[in-house]
Order: structure tokens, then C-alpha cells, then sequence
């Protein structure tokens, strides 16, 4: 992982190729294992917000069935077996999303990365089941500068986020949740079964 502030950051953030990981994607050590790239972090790790989105937690049963892009795809089997539980333990697995809202003052912390594209990002896109469960989505970004204030930044990064009405458990506060709902090494093992997936 390679930290980049400052001046060091200018040339990152121009790139645009901007990630927003929250939840298990804003660990740098499971990013990097799910996208298989060293991860470079602008600021450093939950010094970074993203604007106008809600933090929800989800249990397997609050995942679709069947893929919005491809009926084949079943979001909650893929989830289930990459966190190694069978669909009867649905109450178990519970998993982070977030959710467009109007309230701008609403903030998630996570983390933000650069230089995220190709075989990365299609990981990524894999990873979090956009296309079939969640959705691309862009937002603003602040960093907590050194005085402790959110400084927004010129530019925005993609994340992925589910719509309101696709459903969940609870609502989590975005500035101060468990960044590993299921525990940092069942979230490692998770990871670590994804990426064997991907060849």
C-alpha cells in the first residue's frame, strides 16, 4: 500500500480514476486482494467522506434472488458461498451498502483509492455484484483536513450503492461503524475465495 498526501496526491486525483471502498473496501490490505493491484491510497484510510449517501446494513435475505442485469445470476448464492455459508444461515451474513439520500450533510467514511481501472476495476465491479445487485454510482468526496474540518475535493470517485427501495436491515452512521461487519478475518477469507475465483 502507498500512501499518497499533499502535494504527492495532485497528480493521483487528476488521474480520475478515483474508488470510494466503504466497508470491507475501505480496508487497503482486502482491497488490494480483491482487485489483485497495490493499492494507492489518497490520505489515508477513513480520512475520507463521501456526501449525500446513507450507510445500511443488509442480511442475506435483504439481497435479491435474481440479478437485475442477468436472470441467471443469483446475488444471494454468490455471496453465500463467497463467505462460505450455505442460503439456510441468511440471518448470519449481513453486508454493507449505501444508498443515494438528499440530506448533502449525510456522510459515509471510507477510504479513498487512485489510479482504480481496468482488470482492478472489474474486480471491484464483480466483487460488490454491480450490474446485478448494486449500481455504479458517483459522489462527491472530502477529506478531514489537518485542523479537522471536511474539505471538499474538486473531483468525484465511483463507489457502488444500492437504490433506497432495493431494501435492507438498518440504517449504520456512516462516521463511526465497524469497517468489518463480519469480523476482519472472515472478511479476509471472503476475499481471499473471490480472488481464487477470478483465476
Amino acid at each position: 500500500m502507498r500512501v499518497v498526501q499533499g502535494a504527492e496526491a495532485l497528480p493521483v486525483l487528476l488521474e480520475r480514476s478515483l474508488y470510494f471502498g466503504y466497508g470491507s473496501e475501505a480496508d487497503p490490505k482486502i482491497f488490494e486482494i480483491v482487485t489483485g493491484q497495490d493499492p494507492v491510497v489518497i490520505f489515508a484510510p477513513h480520512q475520507v467522506a463521501m456526501s449525500g449517501f446513507t450507510l445500511a446494513a443488509h442480511k442475506l435475505r435483504d439481497v435479491p434472488p435474481v440479478g437485475s442485469r442477468n436472470s441467471d445470476t443469483n446475488p444471494r448464492e454468490i455471496l453465500a458461498e463467497n463467505w462460505g455459508h450455505g442460503a439456510a444461515e441468511e440471518d448470519e451474513l449481513e453486508f454493507y451498502s449505501m444508498f443515494p439520500t438528499i440530506q448533502t450533510a449525510s456522510k459515509v467514511l471510507g477510504t479513498l483509492y487512485g489510479g482504480v481501472r481496468g482488470e482492478a476495476l472489474s474486480r471491484l465491479t464483480r466483487w460488490s455484484l454491480e450490474g446485478d445487485w448494486r449500481r455504479m454510482a458517483v459522489g462527491p468526496v472530502s477529506a478531514l483536513s489537518h485542523d479537522k474540518k471536511w474539505v471538499e475535493l474538486p473531483m468525484k470517485a465511483r463507489t457502488s450503492a444500492i437504490r433506497r427501495k432495493d431494501g435492507f436491515d438498518r440504517i449504520v452512521d456512516g462516521n463511526g461503524y465497524q469497517v468489518h461487519l463480519m469480523g476482519e478475518e472472515a472478511t479476509r477469507q471472503a476475499a481471499e475465495r473471490f480472488a481464487a475465483s477470478q483465476g
